[in-house]
C-alpha cells in the first residue's frame, strides 16, 4: 500500500499474527533523528502516517498494535555501482588481487524491486562457473585466480548497475508526492494484481477512461511548460 511520500506492507503470518511495516523516504534521515531509540515515539510516529490516506481497515490493524512489539527503524541504502577498470581488468583491487566481492558487499541496492538476494545467488553461480575452469589446469597460480575474478567482476558489474539503478527509482516510484505519479503507478498495480488476469466489461471501460485522463494531463503539462516564461 503506498499513499504520498510513504509505503505500507501487511503479511499475515501463520501464527495468525499480522506482521507490518512503513516505509518513509527521508534521505536527511528525519525519522531517525526524531524518535531515537524510543519505541514509544517510534510507534506514534506510525500512528501518525496512517492519518495520510491509508484504508481505515489497514490503520486500525497498527493502531492496535501493542507498542512494545514494535521492534526498530531500519535504514536501507545503496551505493554508486563499482565500474569495471577495462584498464587493470577488474572492479575491485588488492594487494594481492586474490579478493574479490559478492552479492550485498557488492553491490548493495534498496529491497524495494526484490532484487538483491537474486544477483547475490547470479553472483555466486558466475563466481563458481569461473573458478571450477580452473580445475583443469595442472597447477593454479595466482594470475589464474586473479584471471577468474577479473572474468566474473566483468559480467557482475555489467548485471548489477541496472539493478541498484532501478531500485534506486523504485524508492521514488513508492514515495512520490507528485498526484499524477500517485495515480498512474496505484492504477498499475491494481492491473497488474487483478486475480487470474480476469478482466471484465467494467475493468475494460475504467481502464480506458484512465488511460484517457492520464494522456490528457500529459497533454496539458506539456502544453503549460512549452508556454512558460524562461
Amino acid at each position: 500500500v503506498s499513499t504520498q511520500s510513504t509505503g505500507f506492507l501487511f503479511h499475515h503470518a501463520p501464527d495468525d499474527s499480522i506482521f507490518w511495516a512503513i516505509t518513509v523516504y527521508s534521505p536527511q534521515r528525519e525519522v531517525q533523528k526524531q524518535v531515537g531509540k524510543d519505541k514509544e515515539k517510534l510507534f506514534q510516529v506510525a500512528l501518525d502516517y496512517c492519518k495520510e490516506g491509508v484504508h481505515p481497515f489497514l490503520a486500525n490493524i497498527i493502531e492496535k498494535t501493542d507498542s512494545e512489539t514494535v521492534t526498530r527503524i531500519r535504514e536501507f541504502s545503496d551505493r554508486e555501482p563499482v565500474p569495471f577498470d577495462v584498464k587493470n581488468s577488474r572492479a575491485f583491487h588488492s594487494k594481492c588481487g586474490r579478493i574479490t566481492l559478492i552479492g550485498d558487499a557488492a553491490h548493495p541496492m534498496v529491497p524495494f524491486r526484490g532484487q538483491g538476494g537474486n544477483n547475490a545467488l547470479q553472483d555466486t553461480w558466475i563466481l563458481s562457473q569461473e573458478m571450477k575452469k580452473l580445475h583443469s589446469l595442472p597447477k593454479i597460480e595466482t594470475k589464474h585466480i586473479i584471471n577468474a575474478f577479473s572474468m566474473y567482476e566483468k559480467e557482475m558489474t555489467a548485471r548489477t548497475k541496472k539493478e541498484v539503478l532501478s531500485s534506486r527509482e523504485a524508492i521514488y516510484t513508492m514515495h512520490t508526492d507528485n498526484v499524477f505519479e500517485i495515480f498512474f503507478r496505484n492504477n498499475l498495480f491494481r492491473f497488474l494484481s487483478l486475480k487470474d488476469n480476469v478482466y471484465d466489461n467494467r475493468m475494460i471501460v475504467r481502464w480506458t477512461i484512465n488511460a484517457v485522463v492520464i494522456c490528457v494531463i500529459a497533454v496539458s503539462y506539456t502544453h503549460l511548460r512549452a508556454h512558460e516564461t524562461p
